[in-house]
């Protein structure tokens, strides 16, 4: 069974690429970020999204693959970003 811990690979995996999309797309507003900062807050974020924690709790209950619940994680980390600018 999917656990805690084994999300927060998935979620530093999908933060990172991420952020290497934001900062190919936006340098200068990249440039004058923290990296590590943007990426406390969008964790925080998401940890409080109960759209989010349903839809992860959801693919635990059902026994989804891991990549599944990457997906999942990936597609929210994107959304996050995008309301950056």
């Amino acid at each position: 069974m999917t656990t805690e811990q084994d999300l927060k690979p998935l979620i530093e995996s999908a933060l990172q690429q991420s952020w290497s999309e934001f900062a190919e797309r936006h340098p200068r507003l990249a440039g004058v970020l923290d990296a590590r900062a943007v990426q406390l807050s969008a964790t925080q974020s998401l940890a409080a999204d109960p759209a989010y924690r349903k839809a992860i709790d959801d693919a635990i209950t059902a026994q989804a693959t891991l990549e599944t619940i990457s997906d999942i994680i990936a597609t929210r980390v994107r959304k996050w970003f995008e309301r950056l600018v």
